[in-house]
């Protein structure tokens, strides 16, 4: 099949490197319209439009990638245009994000108004309407009936291999990755790790606006952890999973809104296809990868559990499991649920009306 990515914002983001790979490995044709950038609002979407007309031709898919969910209406045109399939990857949902997530404005004001309109839309006029884990799924059926929902798990990229822990060292050597989002719950890890033994050390590769990194600076200083904190700039795929495969623990989500509950992020992904612990919040969605990860998953519900957690993975730090086969059984339920979404895709094609290639 031939299928068009419309307005995609950063091919290089994980979600959206994976499933374009899934699609590829299946011997169809991807065709990638990048994010118009510069200049005024209205104007790159014009400009995101035209060339999503333009790439999107003779297309039997039309995929929306997560981050743009508000482009959907003009993404259904070309789909339809084409008699097309329209696939939306509602991974990153605006009200959850704006609302719950940053709270940047009241959920009873206009502007969370706007974000349940563009999340609503984005469902109704979708063919297939895709999610992270079954959790969220049901939860969609659940809020929209009828929304033709499917789970395609974040899982992991190629690139991540398994590898056995380093030597044991002085102190437990724990690895946070990623931005500063509510989601992700900095705070809160850093508020545990100031409750443990002192030779426990955090690396942070993270990447946020400079206020924010200094509120960071700020806050680890207060707690008095400025020595057991290391940041490390922002890496290439090969130099994060050599950071990865240099630690002993891998931190996942520990924030506290609907959606920190319900996914399942992609450092716990690929934390596990490393080899490596993974120390999460509790969630209903671990439920999914609970006895494929068996004891590399350690799920806490609050910051006094995670502080025992990393207690006690230090004091055990020269025997931490390992088991390189979790890897290749995460990928074999990855792949199962893939092979699923491209069924299904495929079965949607067939039944659009026969047309002429142009």
């Amino acid at each position: 099949m031939k299928i068009t990515y419309v307005r995609v914002e950063d091919r290089a983001y994980p979600r959206n490197e994976r499933v374009r790979e899934a699609l590829l490995a299946a011997g169809h044709e991807v065709r990638v319209v990048d994010r118009v950038t510069g200049g005024p609002k209205p104007v790159r979407l014009l400009q995101d439009l035209w060339r999503s007309l333009t790439a999107g031709r003779g297309s039997d898919v039309v995929i929306v990638p997560e981050f743009s969910l508000p482009f959907v209406p003009a993404a259904w045109v070309v789909a339809r245009l084409n008699r097309a399939v329209l696939v939306v990857d509602g991974f990153v949902g605006k009200y959850e994000t704006v609302i719950e997530d940053w709270a940047k404005a009241s959920p009873r004001s206009i502007t969370a108004l706007g974000c349940r309109v563009v999340d609503r839309v984005a469902r109704t006029l979708s063919d297939v309407f895709l999610i992270d884990t079954d959790q969220r799924a049901q939860a969609i059926r659940d809020r929209a009936p009828g929304t033709r929902v499917m789970t395609l798990p974040v899982g992991s990229p190629q690139w991540v291999l398994p590898e056995p822990p380093p030597p044991a060292g002085d102190g437990l050597r724990v690895l946070y990755s990623g931005g500063m989002l509510p989601l992700h719950g900095v705070p809160f890890v850093l508020k545990a790790l100031a409750r443990t033994d002192p030779s426990i050390t955090l690396t942070l590769v993270i990447a946020a606006a400079p206020e924010r990194m200094a509120e960071l600076h700020s806050s680890i200083g207060a707690l008095g952890l400025t020595g057991r904190c290391h940041f490390v700039s922002w890496l290439t795929h090969e130099e994060l999973i050599r950071t990865v495969h240099r630690h002993d623990v891998v931190l996942g989500v520990f924030g506290d809104s609907p959606k920190a509950r319900s996914v399942l992020a992609n450092k716990l992904w690929q934390g596990l296809a490393a080899g490596r612990t993974v120390v999460t919040r509790s969630s209903p969605a671990l439920d999914e990868i609970v006895g494929v990860a068996g004891e590399l998953l350690i799920a806490i519900d609050d910051e006094a559990a995670l502080a025992r957690t990393l207690e006690d993975l230090h004091v055990r730090r020269n025997r931490l499991p390992y088991n390189p086969e979790i890897a290749d059984r995460l990928e074999d339920y990855v792949r199962t649920r893939f092979d699923e979404f491209l069924g299904v895709i495929a079965e949607r094609r067939s039944r659009a009306t026969p047309r002429t290639r142009r």
